[in-house]
């Protein structure tokens, strides 16, 4: 009963490992192989002991469930770090861009790394400066001004 037990929360183990390692993408990739290769050594163990062996000593080590453990929580840690990280940059990436398209720099200010007029006319870009021409912003009428 024991040993039964024993083998199959070894396969799970692994295949809990090897999930992980194949499956989250926040991580680098050292930390990927090594759940990767200690979970497949962990469900082959766990395969042999319970379809191959034949019988004969063997030593259970209670121990070796701390390796998935410990490897678990690293894991999930750093799959949500880097989720913290990219939400971070993409709600600083998000508040540099203007709130509506009817907004408009103050004037003779340009949007940040802009040049102010560029080649042929063009505002914040063209040809000379090597970036691509800067979309025009229109401003938007006020409530209180009627057009006649």
């Amino acid at each position: 009963m024991f040993f039964t037990i024993y083998t199959i929360l070894l396969m799970v183990s692994g295949l809990m490992l090897t999930g992980m390692g194949v499956r989250l993408r926040n991580m680098g990739t050292g930390r990927r192989v090594l759940n990767i290769l200690i979970g497949v050594a962990f469900l082959g163990y766990g395969f042999y002991l319970q379809f191959l062996f034949q019988g004969g000593a063997y030593h259970v080590f209670l121990y070796v469930f701390v390796l998935p453990v410990i490897l678990a929580v690293r894991t999930l840690k750093a799959n949500n770090a880097a989720r913290i990280a990219r939400r971070a940059t993409a709600w600083q990436q998000h508040a540099a861009y203007p709130a509506s398209p009817y907004h408009v720099p103050p004037f003779g200010a340009a949007p940040s790394g802009i040049a102010p007029f560029g080649a042929g006319g063009q505002y914040g870009g063209g040809p000379a400066t090597g970036r691509p021409a800067q979309q025009t912003y229109l401003r938007a009428p006020y409530p209180d001004q009627h057009r006649t």
